[in-house]
């Protein structure tokens, strides 16, 4: 997260000026190179990216926006698991249980079968990130640890450790069931 200070020093290098003013060295001006171009992403202020903030209205000017909705379909993270599933050398039943579980841990705390003591606000946000490092882990494990024990590791990691105590449990046996 970037300091909304250091972020405005990114108004003179993104408007027509193309330069930088580096205050701790006397005003001593950096010139952008003709080709010089900038190409920034960030997360939206809302509570699944909690502690960002808005960007300024003068740097908001500076930038085209695309925004890119949550991916909510079951089927199309699905298909992108498989596919990066494949391309990891992960069987790709594999990424279908992985799915399975990122989904019903999701629908767990949109029910408050799991959180129930968690305030709205609190809940844990789970997004295609989860399933992607959960890949990630997977891979790196199951040639010495197996799939099934890298499955249920990258399981506890990414969505085991994230919940309250006891909801670690049911995620866990959840887990463990799906393995099998």
């Amino acid at each position: 997260l970037a300091n909304p200070a250091l972020l405005e020093r990114l108004n003179p290098v993104l408007d027509d000026e193309r330069k930088l003013v580096l205050a701790e060295r006397d005003g001593e001006e950096v010139r952008l190179h003709k080709d010089f171009r900038f190409v920034a992403a960030m997360n939206p202020p809302t509570k699944e990216y909690g502690g960002r903030q808005k960007l300024s209205k003068a740097l908001q000017n500076r930038f085209t926006t695309i925004q890119v909705p949550n991916l909510e379909s079951k089927e199309e993270l699905l298909e992108i698991a498989k596919a990066r599933a494949v391309k990891m050398k992960i069987p790709p039943v594999v990424a279908e249980k992985l799915v399975e579980l990122h989904e019903w841990v999701r629908d767990g705390y949109d029910t408050e079968a799991l959180g129930k003591g968690l305030r709205s606000a609190d809940r844990p946000v789970y997004s295609v990130r989860q399933v992607m490092k959960s890949l990630e882990m997977i891979s790196e494990l199951q040639r010495d640890r197996g799939v099934g024990s890298a499955f249920l590791l990258a399981a506890e990691a990414n969505y085991g450790a994230s919940a309250e105590v006891s909801d670690t449990q049911a995620i866990l046996d959840k887990a463990k069931a799906l393995a099998k």
